[in-house]
């Protein structure tokens, strides 16, 4: 029985996924198309694949449930699935900067069927915050590909690469607002590509408060342009703002001249 209720479950499965992932025990549902004789009936699936476990599971029954995907251990097959997902964001992003709010995209050809609508960020950030509980061969695992266990440490590592390339590129870091690291650019690691770096430049001397000294040494080794002031910063955000947000240049124009009218009270 267990081998017919499995083969129909990947028949109706098999648009959306590559295996058949039962729960501990699963009741044949009372709805086409399984076959009237199998409605209702309980098949103890923890049983099974503890058999399987103790190697006294009958061999073919062991081929056949291979051949169509059968999932012996739940919890393994889902943290595969995981690294699977992080090894294909690497692939299409060029880091593993997961976004909290990073959903993989459903029917997307990118990406494994068994993959679609997985919640990436929350199941990274999910590994971050029980890092102390994981398997040290699951640890070494996220650690070979590279895993970003702080992603803050992370994000200013890529900045200061992006300045030292821009710094190689144009002689300085002097970096214009709008500035964007251009996309698949071979004189750009792909680690910057499409990073806003003119934005991060300014955000960086605007909290320059919140750098911690060795951040800062760092910086200075760039030649790196002092911190503002944190009036200044106020007023120039105030400015990107209204010039992103007015499209009537005459508003642009009368915000603006109040602004520095404001400014210089």
């Amino acid at each position: 029985m267990l081998l017919e209720v499995v083969q129909i479950a990947r028949s109706i499965q098999s648009s959306t996924s590559d295996y058949v992932n039962f729960p501990a025990r699963f009741t044949v549902p009372d709805v086409t198309p399984w076959p009237k004789s199998l409605r209702g009936r309980t098949i103890q699936v923890a049983r099974v694949r503890r058999q399987f476990k103790d190697g006294v599971l009958p061999t073919a029954v062991v081929e056949a449930l291979n051949n169509v995907g059968f999932v012996w251990d739940a919890k393994q097959h889902n943290w595969t699935l995981r690294v699977l997902a992080l090894k294909t964001y690497k692939s299409l992003y060029h880091n593993l900067l997961v976004p909290y709010e990073f959903t993989v995209p459903p029917h997307a050809a990118t990406w494994s069927r068994d993959l679609w609508g997985c919640k990436l960020g929350v199941a990274v950030t999910n590994i971050r915050s029980r890092a102390h509980q994981l398997p040290p061969d699951r640890k070494a695992e996220l650690d070979a590909l590279g895993f970003v266990w702080d992603s803050h440490e992370l994000t200013f590592d890529i900045k200061v690469l992006a300045l030292n390339t821009y710094k190689q590129l144009h002689g300085h870091v002097h970096v214009p607002f709008e500035f964007k690291v251009p996309d698949t650019h071979p004189s750009w690691p792909p680690t910057c590509w499409k990073l806003k770096l003119g934005r991060a430049v300014h955000d960086l001397r605007c909290r320059g408060d919140h750098l911690t000294p060795e951040r800062r040494d760092v910086l200075d080794t760039l030649g790196y342009v002092p911190l503002l002031v944190q009036r200044e910063c106020m007023y120039w955000g105030m400015m990107v703002f209204w010039v992103q947000e007015c499209m009537d240049v005459g508003m642009i124009v009368a915000s603006l001249v109040d602004l520095c009218g404001t400014a210089t009270s």
